[in-house]
């Protein structure tokens, strides 16, 4: 089971990852993580085997998981929780593949699986995809193909997973209420198989957000990091499963309700994407690795748009985002009040071009050469700006209707100027491409105005009323000072 078949190796953008395709199996993974020049040859590919088995033919035992499938399943010995639960009646059905084929696409970035139970009658189609930047984006597609009986095959849940290395010892997750939500919460990576709910959306309080696995604590700027995100707004699962008899998995999938998936002969039912992240870089190179494919896959002229591909066709059980066109509001449209969110982010990891470049693609003043196109007031923002897939790219919706104003202040001051607020001072790092080289602020904080004059010279320092002051932040001024005088290279 575990070694006939050959090898497929994806890389993209630093990233590898290698998978065994045994004959009339599930593909397994056998390696993810930094292209270290990952072979093309067969016999080259060939000694990941050892590698990656816990036990080596023909040592091994009958009921040893020695290496989870893209589906873990308890028909190839795995004992946590399995990748699909599903039933007819009352009767579970455990699947097991009598056919499967392999196909490579998109250039060799891309692996479509499509596998066949003919006893049980169920298919499954899994696309498992290297984007750009090296994100690894994993979909599901679970059909009824018996077409003989009417009981409809009821899917409990259908779990996208990925393992991650022995050496992976922490898990983060996140947490936390108004106005302290989304606080990170890190521990040892828990034994056994480890869920955790959310059944509110993607916006409420319990949402995980994110698990990430790291070798110690994570790191912002170094250290390796292994993450999962469910791309999707609705209810949740987040799993771990971190058993002996193999590398721990990570994934993740959408919380079904009871009875809620019952396919009848011939229907089908997908999987919302599930997006896995690996940096040797920290958590800034897995958000790197996200911005790129952001900018890639969602971003044009007038801005990022909040998802593509767009809905061409009504989902009943996708509800609103549906029936809108194709490429306006929810369904593909570029939502202005989340792209200075976008515009931060780069800020902090220091993507400056960018972060500058993402603020002009809908700022107004930035735009106005294309007003016969925005069609809306050259001098306020609108809620959303008609996207790629739209018949009218470009034109502007809803002016006003919108907090993009609020944020993009927040963006502009605090992180392309980067002069922020904090209980020590006025932190000072601005994040403005190489064409600004001198600024000149004036801000008022506590009581006291505060005049910055900074200059771009590659070296960094800071004087405050002509006195050095080590680091980038500003002390907070003596009471009654009315005007402080800062010079800030940078």
């Amino acid at each position: 089971m575990f070694d006939n078949g050959n090898h497929v190796a994806l890389r993209r953008d630093g990233v590898a990852v290698v998978l065994k395709a045994p004959e009339n199996e599930m593909p397994q993974v056998e390696y993810w993580g930094r292209n270290f020049g990952v072979p093309s040859a067969e016999d080259g590919l060939a000694a990941l085997d050892a590698m990656t088995l816990k036990v080596t033919p023909p040592a091994e035992k009958p009921d040893a998981a020695l290496r989870p499938s893209l589906l873990p399943q308890g028909a190839e010995a795995f004992a946590g929780r399995p990748g699909l639960e599903a039933y007819r009646g009352t009767t579970p059905v455990f699947v097991r593949w009598t056919a499967v084929e392999t196909q490579v696409a998109e250039g060799g970035h891309e692996l479509l699986v499509h596998a066949k139970d003919a006893v049980n009658l169920v298919g499954l189609d899994v696309r498992l995809r290297l984007a750009e930047g090296g994100l690894v984006l994993m979909d599901e597609r679970i059909t009824n193909i018996d077409m003989e009986h009417e009981e409809p095959l009821t899917v409990n849940w259908l779990d996208s997973v990925l393992p991650v290395p022995r050496r992976a010892d922490h898990l983060t997750q996140f947490t936390g209420r108004w106005p302290l939500e989304k606080q990170p919460q890190t521990g040892p990576l828990p034994r056994g198989s480890v869920t955790r709910d959310c059944r509110h959306g993607k916006t409420s309080h319990e949402s995980p957000w994110l698990f990430i696995a790291s070798d110690g604590g994570p790191l912002f700027d170094s250290g390796e990091v292994w993450a999962c995100h469910l791309a999707w707004s609705g209810n949740q699962t987040y799993r771990l499963d971190n058993l002996p008899q193999h590398e721990p998995l990570l994934g993740a999938g959408e919380l079904l309700g009871p009875g809620e998936i019952q396919l009848l002969p011939g229907s089908d039912y997908a999987t919302p994407q599930v997006c896995f992240s690996w940096s040797d870089r920290g958590l800034d190179g897995m958000a790197a690795q996200a911005l790129r494919s952001t900018k890639d896959l969602l971003t044009c002229r007038c801005g990022t748009a909040i998802l593509a591909p767009a809905y061409s066709t009504y989902r009943i059980e996708l509800g609103e985002i549906s029936s809108y066109p194709r490429g306006y509001k929810e369904n593909g449209g570029i939502f202005c009040h989340n792209n200075p969110w976008i515009s931060i982010v780069n800020a902090k990891i220091g993507n400056d071009s960018e972060a500058f470049n993402v603020y002009t693609r809908t700022c107004p003043a930035y735009v106005e050469q294309y007003s016969e196109v925005h069609r809306t007031e050259p001098y306020v923002y609108c809620q959303m700006v008609a996207g790629p897939e739209a018949p009218t790219p470009g034109e502007g919706k809803n002016s006003w209707l919108t907090g993009t104003a609020a944020w993009t202040f927040v963006d502009v001051s605090q992180y392309l100027l980067g002069v922020q607020p904090t209980f020590d001072g006025l932190r000072l790092e601005p994040h403005l491409p190489a064409q600004f080289t001198e600024l000149h602020i004036e801000r008022e904080w506590r009581g006291v105005r505060y005049v910055i004059d900074a200059r771009r010279t590659g070296k960094a320092s800071l004087a405050v009323d002509g006195k050095p002051v080590s680091g980038t932040t500003v002390p907070i001024a003596a009471p009654g000072t009315e005007e402080v005088h800062v010079s800030l290279n940078f």
